[in-house]
């Protein structure tokens, strides 16, 4: 899902607060590409969708603001 972006913002300030993302504790997040569209899922519940822009590309996770602690990554194809 190349080129493909999605923000997750915490906390009851934001606007743009994905919800259901638990501050200063792990969250789980689920992203399936299917179709053309790439679903997100933080915590069990549907965070949000989008088209890609490609078909292939590579896997890449990103802070933008700040660190962020990644553990328990599992990746895998054709939903196996």
């Amino acid at each position: 899902f190349m080129g493909t972006k999605f923000d997750i913002k915490a906390g009851e300030k934001s606007k743009d607060a994905v919800k259901g993302v638990k501050l200063n504790d792990w969250n789980s997040m689920e992203i399936a590409v299917k179709g053309g569209t790439a679903e997100y899922k933080i915590n069990g519940e549907k965070a949000g969708a989008q088209k890609t822009k490609a078909e292939k590309g590579p896997f890449t996770l990103r802070a933008e603001f700040g660190p962020m602690s990644v553990k328990n990554v599992r990746i895998s194809e054709g939903g196996k």
